[in-house]
């Protein structure tokens, strides 16, 4: 494997578990936060002009980026557990490819 690609992946896999950890936490905050001081009946700290617009910026973006977080962390680390089974097969194939040259086997195209 090339330099390269060694960086890449390092690049993926760094980015993936940043994309997870991000992912879990923004779970656990809401879970917390929807058990506790968000269920009804709303706190008097709450009910301040300022928290509905922090309320509104929260409910625009915090789903939504939860659910990307976990698909960046889903797509990358599934890739590159997939590069790392296909890693370990070539040698095996390659091994299974010369006994069946070796038994007389014709070779495939």
């Amino acid at each position: 494997m090339s330099e390269t690609a060694v960086v890449e992946k390092r690049r993926e896999a760094r980015i993936a578990w940043v994309a997870l950890v991000g992912h879990v936490v923004l779970l656990v905050f809401s879970g917390i936060a929807f058990a506790t001081f968000l269920a009804p009946p709303a706190p008097a700290w709450l009910q301040t002009p300022e928290n509905p617009r922090v309320a509104a910026f929260m409910f625009m973006f915090g789903g939504q980026t939860t659910v990307v977080l976990g698909a960046i962390a889903g797509w990358l680390l599934t890739g590159l557990v997939v590069a790392r089974a296909m890693l370990a097969i070539a040698p095996a194939n390659r091994w299974a490819t010369r006994v069946a040259r070796a038994a007389g086997a014709p070779a495939s195209g």
